[in-house]
C-alpha cells in the first residue's frame, strides 16, 4: 500500500495514508491509556471491588465506609452483596468476594481480620412487655424469658456473646425460636413471640411494636 506521495517540492498522503495515519495516532493514544490504567490498577484506583457483609452492618459500617470509598476510588466499580455471617468466609476464599464484613470469628487460614467497627448488644422487647420501664437491663430479669436469636452456626461470636452474658450471671438461656437475620429477630420480637438480645444498631430498624433498652 502506498502511503505516502512524492512530489517536488512537497509530500502528499493519498487515502490510504490518512486512514494509517489516524489508526496509528490512536494506537498510540490507546497505548498511553493501557500504560495509565497499570499504573491506576496496581495503585487500585481502578477495576473492580466485591464487599460481602452480613445484614446488620448496613446499619453500621457499611454507608459511611462505601461513602469514603467512592468519594477516594471513583474509578472503581463497586459491588456490594449482603451474605449470612457463616456464608462470608468461603466467599472471599473461594473468590466471590475480596473481603467481607463480618464479626470475627477466629483463626481462619488464608484469611486476615482486622477491627473496623464494635458496638454494645442491648435487650428488643415487644412494646408493653414488664421490662418496658426498666432503665437499664440485667441478666437475672430475663431469668426464664424465651428469647430469639441467630443459630450458632450462623454468627457463632454473637451466640456467644449473648449466652455468655447470661451464663456469667448464673441464668441458663431459653432460645424459643432460632433465625438468621437480626432483623427478622427484631420483627418477631415485634409479634411478641419472643425477647432477644441484638447489636445496638438495630435501633435503626424503627419498627413499630419494639422497644430497646441498654444492658
Amino acid at each position: 500500500v502506498q502511503l505516502l506521495e512524492r512530489h517536488t517540492g512537497h509530500t502528499k498522503l493519498p487515502h490510504p495514508g490518512q486512514r494509517f495515519l489516524e489508526d496509528a495516532r490512536a494506537v498510540l493514544v490507546s497505548f498511553d491509556q493501557a500504560c495509565q490504567n497499570a499504573r491506576l490498577a496496581e495503585r487500585g484506583e481502578l477495576g473492580e471491588l466485591k464487599i460481602g457483609f452480613m445484614m446488620h452492618a448496613a446499619f453500621t459500617v457499611v454507608p459511611r465506609i462505601t461513602r469514603g470509598f467512592l468519594a477516594s476510588y471513583p474509578q472503581v466499580k463497586l459491588q456490594l452483596m449482603e451474605a449470612i455471617p457463616s456464608a462470608l468466609p468461603d466467599g472471599i476464599l473461594g473468590g466471590r468476594f475480596d473481603a467481607g464484613i463480618m464479626f470475627p470469628i477466629g483463626r481462619i487460614r488464608g484469611l486476615d481480620f482486622r477491627a473496623i467497627h464494635s458496638e454494645r448488644l442491648c435487650l428488643a422487647i415487644p412494646s408493653g412487655h414488664r421490662l418496658a420501664g426498666a432503665a437499664r437491663i440485667k441478666p437475672r430479669s430475663l431469668q426464664g424469658e424465651a428469647l430469639i436469636a441467630a443459630p450458632e452456626d450462623v454468627s457463632p461470636p454473637l451466640r456467644e456473646a449473648i449466652e455468655g452474658w447470661l451464663r456469667a450471671a448464673g441464668i441458663a438461656p431459653v432460645i424459643r425460636l432460632e433465625t438468621q437475620l437480626q432483623q427478622t429477630i427484631v420483627s418477631l420480637v415485634a409479634e411478641k413471640l419472643g425477647i432477644a438480645l441484638v447489636p445496638e444498631s438495630m435501633k435503626k430498624l424503627g419498627l413499630a411494636g419494639v422497644e430497646f433498652r441498654p444492658l
